[in-house]
C-alpha cells in the first residue's frame, strides 16, 4: 500500500541510486567490484541504445537474487535503505536497466513460493471472491435491465 506510506526517497532516481549502490556492495563483498560504467549502466533506463550482455545479465541476476535471498532472511525489507524497499520505491514508471533485471530475477522465483491460504484467511479470499462475483452478475443484470428498458420505450 504504497499510496498510503511516505517514500523515503526524494525521487525514483534517488530509489534507483540506492539499488545500485546496494548491489555495488554486494559485488564488493564477493570480490567482483562494479565499474562506473556497470554502474551507470544499470541505473540508466532500458529504451537507451545501450543493451546488457549476456554475462553482465547473468552476472547482475546472481547479485540481485543473493541480496533479495538475504534480505528476505534478515526481514529487512521494512528499512529504506535495503534492496527490495528501494526497488518499491524505484518501480513505478521508471524502467531503469536494474528494476527490469530485478523483476526478472523475482519472476524467475527468487522469492520461493507463495504459501498457501489457510484457515481464516482463506475463508476470508473466499467470501471476498463469492462477494465479488455476486456483485458483477448484479451489476450485468442491472446493465441488461435498463438496456431492456430503454429500448421498449422507443
Amino acid at each position: 500500500m504504497k499510496f498510503i506510506r511516505k517514500s523515503p526517497f526524494k525521487s525514483q532516481i534517488e530509489a534507483t541510486e540506492q539499488m545500485v549502490k546496494v548491489l555495488s556492495q554486494e559485488a564488493e563483498s564477493q570480490g567482483k567490484p562494479l565499474s562506473d560504467a556497470d554502474k551507470t549502466l544499470l541505473a540508466g533506463e532500458v529504451e537507451s541504445s545501450a543493451q546488457l550482455s549476456e554475462d553482465f545479465r547473468l552476472r547482475i541476476h546472481k547479485l540481485i537474487q543473493s541480496l533479495i535471498e538475504r534480505e528476505t532472511v534478515l526481514r529487512t525489507e521494512d528499512t529504506p535503505t535495503s534492496f527490495l524497499a528501494a526497488f518499491e520505491w524505484a518501480s513505478d514508471a521508471y524502467s531503469p536497466h536494474i528494476v527490469v533485471l530485478t523483476y526478472e530475477v523475482i519472476d524467475s522465483g527468487a522469492l520461493g513460493e507463495v504459501p498457501k491460504l489457510r484457515g481464516r484467511k482463506w475463508l476470508k479470499d473466499k467470501a471476498q471472491l463469492i462477494g465479488c462475483s455476486f456483485l458483477v452478475i448484479l451489476l450485468m443484470l442491472l446493465i441488461v435491465g435498463l438496456l431492456a428498458f430503454f429500448s421498449q420505450q422507443k
